[in-house]
């Protein structure tokens, strides 16, 4: 499953939708080793076709949180963040 949403032309529009951004914060937390490299590669090239800044931003802390390990971290990463376009 990890593999079928890293390889979708929709993950930016996944990204971006209310409900949508909670499966891929899901699993970018259930992703492993290379393939949670590899998820997050697919989201940073999707950053270009979010339009709303704001989810750039968020979604570049969820990014930077995700790969902290061993620090505190500002957000459980068993939390969603929630996103207001």
């Amino acid at each position: 499953m990890i593999r079928e949403i890293t390889d979708s032309p929709r993950l930016s529009t996944l990204i971006q939708h209310q409900f949508g951004n909670f499966v891929v914060q899901k699993t970018l937390r259930l992703a492993r080793g290379q393939e949670k490299q590899d998820f997050i590669a697919a989201i940073e090239r999707s950053f270009p076709q979010i339009s709303d800044k704001k989810i750039r931003v968020t979604w570049q802390e969820i990014i930077e949180n995700s790969t902290e390990e061993g620090s505190n971290k500002r957000h459980s990463s068993n939390e969603d963040y929630q996103l207001q376009p």
